[in-house]
C-alpha cells in the first residue's frame, strides 16, 4: 500500500510519522519511523475499536481479533526482512 525511502530526509533523532488507514469503521494501522545516525529505525502499532497496541519493532506476528457490526476480524501484522536484510516490509 505504501513505500517509505528511508535513506532520504530521515533526520538522526527525530520522529516521523506515516499512517495507514484501512478504514472499516475507523480502524487504523500506523507507522513509524526514528531516525538514528546511520539510518533509521521502524516499528508499529495498530489500534482501533477494542485495541490499542504499544509500538513494536520486533519481527514476531502482532494481531487483534475485533468485531464491527456483527462481523469478527482478525488482524495480524509481522515485519519482514526483504533482499539481504536492506529492506523492510510489514506484513
Amino acid at each position: 500500500m505504501v513505500e517509505v525511502n528511508r535513506n532520504v530526509g530521515i533526520s538522526n533523532g527525530s520522529d516521523f510519522y506515516q499512517t495507514t488507514s484501512v478504514v472499516i469503521d475507523g480502524q487504523t494501522v500506523e507507522l513509524k519511523l526514528t531516525g538514528t545516525f546511520t539510518s533509521s529505525n521502524m516499528g508499529c502499532l495498530a489500534s482501533g475499536l477494542g485495541f490499542n497496541h504499544s509500538w513494536y519493532d520486533d519481527y514476531s506476528f502482532h494481531g487483534a481479533n475485533f468485531s464491527i457490526n456483527g462481523t469478527d476480524y482478525n488482524l495480524k501484522y509481522q515485519f519482514n526482512f526483504v533482499a539481504d536484510n536492506i529492506y523492510i516490509d510489514v506484513y
